[in-house]
């Protein structure tokens, strides 16, 4: 009995405190991004795309191209070491964190990991485009890693507003004063069924993905500064998947 009490505690405990649902919420993150953006086929191909836009674009023939991308690093690492290197760090800043009384920094490492990620994914898509370029590529797997890396961008942006905004949400209920990143239908809502409803995760995912279809806000307005850049820049990666990898790959298959 003493041990369901405790495993009931320590539910209850990660259902409702803030700092424990990011930490669970980034090692997620940690996982997927592993597992998705190291693993894209067609940025191996990114070195001779680099070199003809290079070309066609009438630059210097001595264009220097990163080591990053002539080791194509990400194809070759060990998923489980970096896996486990990746989850350490994390598990270990965010445990300091807690223990030197700074829980309220966790939110701090959380955007910083998700900025890393979004840098990351554009970094990948700029090698996706280049490899447009190569004689080698394979226009199946351009539309694979283009599935992939949409998929991502929904996934990591829609955690990344959660991170942003869904506290903020929680202490509007009390201080309806208080700025929010973002206005959605149901708080707007005159409704009493709506009343005191707060989004969760799952809202912010689908918001994400509005983003990633619509290119820009549907039902939900977009508050803040900081939200506002988020969505352009989520709007933009989709788009260029879209318009640019996608179709090329379709009208190649």
């Amino acid at each position: 009995m003493e041990l369901i009490c405790s495993l009931r505690q320590g539910l209850s405990y990660i259902l409702t405190d803030w700092t424990a649902k990011r930490i669970i919420v980034l090692l997620l993150l940690a996982v997927v991004s592993e597992y998705i953006l190291t693993d894209l086929q067609t940025t191996s191909l990114s070195v001779e795309g680099m070199k003809k836009m290079a070309e066609s674009a009438n630059f210097a023939g001595a264009m220097v191209i990163p080591g990053i991308l002539e080791g194509t690093i990400w194809l070759e690492a060990d998923h489980l070491h970096d896996l486990v290197i990746s989850l350490g760090l994390l598990i270990g800043i965010s445990t300091a964190l807690i223990a030197l009384g700074k829980k309220r920094y966790v939110r701090n490492l959380f955007i910083l990991y998700s900025i890393f990620l979004l840098l990351w994914t554009v970094y990948n898509v700029v090698l996706m485009i280049a490899s447009l370029w190569s004689r080698q590529g394979v226009a199946l797997l351009h539309l694979l890693d283009a599935a992939l890396i949409w998929f991502f961008c929904i996934f990591s942006f829609g955690i990344f507003y959660w991170v942003i905004d869904a506290e903020l949400q929680e202490m509007y209920l009390a201080d309806p004063s208080l700025k929010i990143n973002f206005l959605f239908p149901q708080s707007a809502s005159a409704l009493k069924c709506w009343a005191g409803w707060k989004p969760s995760l799952v809202d912010y995912l689908f918001l994400s993905f509005t983003f990633s279809t619509a290119f820009g806000p549907a039902d939900t307005q977009v508050l803040s500064l900081k939200a506002k850049a988020l969505v352009m820049c989520h709007a933009t990666l989709s788009l260029i998947i879209i318009v640019t990898i996608a179709v090329w790959a379709i009208g190649n298959i």
